[in-house]
């Protein structure tokens, strides 16, 4: 599993205790970072399978996936999407939330046009959550 954005750790921590054999978090934020890793250790986790890093979304990130997590702002969902494509394994989930309802549409025309079909919506207060695969 790949996290981006991964903030306090808490889709990585979730990933690997719903089975995920390892997780790469990666994250802008270095204190960010620091309690994403602390967080791991308070649940049993830490490298190799547990790893978290200090990037700028996939700048530091190789491998493919098969579950890609962004749980950021549009903005950055939509810088992210186009390159997102390289690290997915086949039949890979890539999963985007943390989109404020407003922002929906542009959000829905960045995966599409890159090749993602949305296979669920959820949808909380505002806030949208897609489940996307990459189109046959």
């Amino acid at each position: 599993m790949l996290d981006v954005g991964c903030g306090s750790g808490i889709l990585s921590v979730a990933g690997m205790l719903l089975g995920a054999k390892s997780v790469i978090g990666v994250d802008i934020d270095k204190l960010a970072v620091k309690v994403a890793v602390e967080n791991g250790k308070l649940n049993g986790f830490s490298e190799p399978e547990y790893k978290m890093i200090v990037g700028n979304l996939t700048d530091k990130i190789s491998g493919k996936y098969s579950v890609v997590t962004a749980n950021i702002v549009a903005d950055a969902i939509i810088m992210l999407t186009p390159d997102v494509k390289q690290f997915l394994s086949d039949d890979a989930v890539y999963i985007v939330s943390g989109i404020i309802d407003m922002r929906e549409d542009e959000v829905i025309s960045a995966l599409s046009g890159n090749g993602f079909e949305i296979i669920r919506r959820h949808e909380e207060n505002g806030w949208i959550c897609f489940e996307c695969r990459m189109a046959k």
